[in-house]
């Protein structure tokens, strides 16, 4: 049944509704099971099956739906350095808790792990709070050599990371 649910939410995104109908049928076949004992062992199935489903549901990386209307624009955003600053030789890379997204007549609360790549010599430390402007945009594969490629996209969703701000200039705001 975990097996199951796990594999069912690879392949499809199950709503509150039908989970609680799963749930539903669930007890009812429980009530079933005093009489009839196959019913308890699908009952127990469709429960493990729930689990599956939600402990897949969790380990999926959400995408915050009011950062991706405003992909490929400029934007600016408020939120926690979260790791300790990647220096290199171009840029500084920043993952930043987003918090806020700031609009132009508005300050919209978001959440969602951001790769912000920051100038050189940008002075930021973990924990800082900071504001960054920049092009809001999804990470992109990219070609390594030899025909073969990297993929970032998933390289970064692992660690939770879900957009890239780019040509960033950053402010510490405490």
């Amino acid at each position: 049944g975990f097996f199951g649910g796990v594999l069912v939410r690879s392949f499809y995104v199950l709503g509150i509704y039908e989970i609680l109908c799963l749930a539903l049928i669930s007890m009812t076949l429980s009530l079933v099971s005093l009489r009839e004992k196959r019913a308890l062992l699908v009952s127990v199935a469709l429960i493990a099956l729930i689990i599956g489903v939600y402990r897949t549901d969790m380990a999926v990386v959400g995408i915050d739906q009011s950062l991706a209307r405003v992909i490929e624009k400029k934007v600016m955003l408020e939120g926690v350095v979260t790791e300790e600053p990647d220096v290199r030789e171009g840029s500084v890379r920043l993952t930043l808790r987003a918090e806020n997204l700031v609009l132009e007549s508005s300050t919209i609360t978001v959440q969602a792990l951001i790769l912000v790549v920051a100038p050189a010599h940008t002075e930021v430390a973990y924990g800082d709070r900071i504001r960054a402007e920049g092009l809001l945009r999804f990470p992109e594969v990219f070609e390594v050599g030899q025909g073969r490629e990297f993929d970032y996209p998933h390289f970064l969703a692992a660690k939770g990371v879900t957009f890239e701000l780019s040509f960033a200039k950053v402010e510490v705001i405490s």
